[in-house]
């Protein structure tokens, strides 16, 4: 026999992937090597591309542990070599069991059972069929830097997501109280129905930009999980602080802007049909006020405006949807929905409510971080 040479099969690691890893650490993305290689040839790739390893299992190690041993050790551990496919499959099933989200990336056949068993599996277009075929993500583009921006973009989509809800939440349940309070003290409703339906409608259509809304970097530096328990304690927390303004908007107008401009007050004013229309006009528009202020006021755990502002399409629709509310109770159609104009002064006092409610929200932020540690 002659020898005439050796064969060698040469597969490098991508030149984006000790980028990449470095990234995802700065996002608090934990990584770990689930691998059918051996432990050298693994020891060899991590170092290329700068990943330190903490602890080593193989194949053999994880075979001979029961699931609540093994529970502790995939804490710990950041490679696994010489795994079966079901091997890998089961170290991310019990990183899922113990509390991670988890996300799988692999081309070959030999990944399917543990992209199946992960939150998101992830493959490339070059992959093994069956591997395409488990995978949720399929990435086109030879780099892996675009997992990072697939996390950077679910963050803020996460972020703006809670946003609408927790600002939502607790100001419909300040409404509530609001209405129940004036409902028992008010000899007539503080506002229509019809009022209501296009408070919400424009408040709503405020919000529409909110997807597409700025994030705070410090945001999206680590995920969040969702907490329906938080959602009903940020309700709780924010929601009855514009209950007191808004008693404080209708003890201005029962009290102070009525009487004065619909001939006295109630009971003996000549004009009970205006008092009712400019008290609802009244209300309609501090509603909208302070509702939309509060967008700008919870989008953010830091000073709006000044350390944090919000994209221009929020900014935008914000604004007009302030303007428009505002100026309704002046046209045909606030006379179409029984409003009545209201007097320079009562913006005065108007623009006094909110300064004050804007620094009482900001105040109970500052305590509710202070003892929850986040806010979103």
């Amino acid at each position: 026999m002659v020898l005439i040479g050796y064969l060698a099969f040469l597969d490098p690691p991508k030149e984006s992937a000790g980028e990449a890893i470095a990234a995802l650490k700065e996002h608090n993305v934990s990584i770990k090597i689930l691998t059918g290689d051996n432990d050298k040839v693994t020891i060899a790739v991590c170092g290329q591309v700068g990943l330190e390893i903490t602890n080593i299992l193989l194949g053999a190690d994880v075979e001979a542990m029961d699931d609540e041993e093994l529970k502790l050790r995939v804490e710990d551990t950041n490679v696994f070599a010489k795994l079966s496919p079901n091997q890998k499959a089961r170290v991310v099933r019990l990183l899922r069991d113990n509390g991670h989200v988890v996300g799988y990336m692999g081309d070959g056949i030999n990944d399917a059972p543990a992209m199946r068993a992960a939150d998101v599996g992830i493959s490339v277009d070059t992959a093994a069929d069956i591997a395409k075929e488990s995978a949720h993500v399929v990435l086109l583009e030879k780099n892996l830097m675009v997992l990072e921006e697939g996390i950077i973009e679910g963050r803020k989509t996460y972020a703006n997501m809670i946003k609408y809800i927790k600002m939502t939440a607790s100001s419909n349940f300040g409404n509530i109280v609001s209405v129940l309070l004036a409902s028992m003290s008010l000899p007539f409703l503080p506002m229509l129905p019809i009022h209501l339906v296009l408070l919400n409608l424009i408040y709503d259509l405020s919000c529409t930009a909110i997807p597409w809304d700025n994030v705070d970097a410090d945001a999206i530096k680590k995920p969040r999980n969702w907490d329906a328990k938080d959602i009903a304690r940020f309700m709780l927390w924010i929601g009855p602080s514009s209950a007191i303004f808004d008693v404080a908007t209708f003890l201005v107008l029962f009290y102070v802007i009525c009487p004065k401009y619909a001939g006295g007050s109630w009971g003996v004013t000549t004009q009970p049909e205006k008092f009712v229309a400019m008290f609802q006009a009244g209300w309609f528009i501090e509603s909208m006020w302070s509702q939309t202020l509060v967008i700008h006021l919870i989008r953010t755990d830091k000073i709006p405006f000044i350390q944090s502002r919000a994209s221009m399409p929020v900014t935008l629709l914000t604004l007009a949807g302030v303007v428009a509310l505002t100026i309704i109770p002046f046209t045909a159609l606030g006379t179409l929905l029984d409003f009545a104009p209201l007097p320079s002064g009562f913006f005065i006092i108007l623009i006094a409510i909110v300064v004050a409610y804007m620094i009482t929200v900001t105040l109970i932020k500052y305590l509710y971080i202070k003892r929850y540690k986040e806010f979103l």
